[in-house]
């Protein structure tokens, strides 16, 4: 919602359909560097970008639910409101998702036999779990603007989690003795 808002299209679409359960893009965080320019930043560098990753997921996450509230805010000021898709929809949903991982799994592209669409399905398993481990719940869309308040959502456990389980076991540079 926070895209639809931002580019001007809720005056143009009053009323939208998504899943809070079933998605053709769920877990995105968008970051990127091509190994060749990761390798060529000199490792001063590269710890100081690793050691603010936190950081700039926080604010990154912070900005999707400031912006998704915004957009379900002047939705609701308009008339408008968000439905969650049927059944058969996120069954359709759900087998095309499928399909599609088993051809990832089984493509010759990635040279891997598919670990890696297994490890990203097992991991995202987990940290759905740690997630609920750590006292956050699932919101629908349609209840997300009354439900958030900036800063409501203490994302100190979820970034303490984050950091001791994925980004210091991959710092830049010779391992802590």
């Amino acid at each position: 919602m926070r895209q639809a808002e931002s580019g001007g299209l809720i005056p143009l679409a009053k009323h939208w359909t998504f899943d809070t359960t079933e998605s053709a893009f769920k877990g995105y965080i968008p970051i990127a560097f091509s190994l060749q320019r990761w390798e060529g930043l000199p490792l001063a560098a590269q710890q100081l970008l690793h050691d603010r990753l936190d950081v700039w997921i926080e604010n990154y996450a912070r900005g999707l639910w400031e912006g998704s509230q915004a957009a379900l805010v002047e939705l609701a000021g308009i008339g408008g409101g968000i439905n969650e898709y049927d059944a058969a929809a996120r069954q359709a949903l759900h087998a095309f998702n499928a399909a599609a991982l088993d051809q990832l799994r089984t493509g010759t592209t990635s040279g891997d036999d598919g670990e890696l669409v297994d490890r990203f399905g097992t991991n995202y398993a987990s940290w759905t779990g740690i997630v609920g481990d750590l006292g956050y719940t699932e919101v629908t869309a349609a209840d997300f603007a009354g439900w958030y308040a900036e800063d409501a959502i203490d994302m100190a456990p979820f970034m303490a989690r984050l950091r001791a389980d994925v980004l210091d076991p991959h710092r830049p540079g010779p391992a802590p003795e």
